[in-house]
């Protein structure tokens, strides 16, 4: 998902690599995105058994943290998805 351009000098020919598609900056939004949706996953997994036990304000408040773990994800992915549209 990174690109890499780089160019160098073998034997007098100039030689560039590319790999992948997405822009750097992008592309570390989506990774930190990932991490903290996975994070929160990780959290919400860990109330499921005192899930019936919790307030309704300790629920909205899990929901809460679920929810803005997925904005950095989505930020990082709007460009990519703009890019296939």
């Amino acid at each position: 998902m990174f690109l890499l351009v780089s160019s160098g000098k073998l034997k007098g020919k100039t030689i560039k690599i590319i790999k992948g598609t997405a822009n750097l900056n992008y592309s570390i939004y989506v990774l930190e995105g990932f991490i903290i949706f996975f994070s929160a996953i990780l959290l919400t997994g860990s109330f499921i058994g005192s899930f019936k036990k919790m307030t309704r304000l300790q629920k909205f408040c899990l929901f809460l943290v679920f929810i803005c773990s997925l904005l950095p994800f989505i930020t990082g992915m709007l460009p990519l998805i703009k890019k296939f549209l």
